[in-house]
């Protein structure tokens, strides 16, 4: 199997053909899932056997067999993996579904690594989305729009496709039918998220911790906080000290 039928896919941001991994004859098993989710351009994140993550790169060129990976704008080195380095590759769709594949280093250097070997695993987080962190304070409100907060502290803890997690010096009971008041980013308009407390648990802190659930989100909410949270989650892998906000 020569470099062609490895690597077959051209990239829509095209690498530096000098950062390219060297490729000789693979012997690798061809797995369909991933010519839909490992595609050239994606940013992905290598894990250990642990699932600690190691570096994160973008794939330069793709196929069901392999993949070629390159630094990512601004990053420095890979660390060297010796070949036949069993790890993970972890991504996170436009949709915020985290996928992994498991692999094995074929080459690798401080500029580019080929995986090959693929094989797909079960979603490193098994619940309907990626969560992604927030930390910012909220406002909220029973049904009939009386806030009920009266000043305790109440923090957005992170946030999904789906629900949120959020902390609360206050107690609600399982069930309760709310509607929380916050911003994606700092400055923009205040949007109201309506949905059911679906747990609870007691922090250390003595605050309280509840996991809610949206009821369902029109179109506009919905595409906002998907392109929000994919915007973190890449604008992590790029540089930690940057915010949501610093992406555009």
């Amino acid at each position: 199997m020569d470099t062609t039928s490895i690597l077959n896919a051209a990239p829509p941001q095209p690498a530096d053909k000098s950062d390219s991994a060297p490729v000789e004859k693979l012997s690798c098993s061809r797995l369909s899932v991933a010519s839909s989710q490992l595609t050239a351009g994606t940013i992905v994140d290598i894990c250990d056997a642990d699932n600690k993550r190691l570096f994160s790169a973008r794939i330069a060129e793709a196929t069901d067999a392999a993949v070629s990976l390159v630094r990512l704008p601004g990053s420095l080195s890979f660390p060297v993996l010796p070949s036949g380095t069993e790890i993970r590759i972890c991504t996170l769709t436009p949709e915020n579904i985290m996928y992994t594949f498991s692999g094995a280093t074929h080459t690798s250097d401080r500029r580019s690594c080929l995986i090959a070997d693929l094989s797909s695993n079960l979603p490193m987080d098994r619940r309907s989305s990626y969560r992604i962190p927030v930390g910012r304070e909220i406002r909220i409100f029973d049904i009939n729009d009386t806030e009920l907060q009266d000043g305790g502290l109440c923090t957005l803890v992170n946030v999904c496709n789906s629900g949120a997690c959020f902390a609360s010096s206050r107690l609600y009971e399982e069930g309760r039918v709310l509607t929380l008041e916050f911003n994606l980013n700092a400055g923009d308009p205040i949007d109201h998220y309506a949905g059911e407390v679906i747990w609870t648990k007691q922090l250390p802190s003595g605050l309280h911790s509840y996991g809610f659930l949206f009821a369902e989100l029109t179109d506009d909410k919905s595409n906002s906080l998907s392109k929000y949270i994919h915007r973190a989650w890449l604008i992590s892998r790029y540089d930690k000290s940057m915010t949501v906000k610093e992406s555009k």
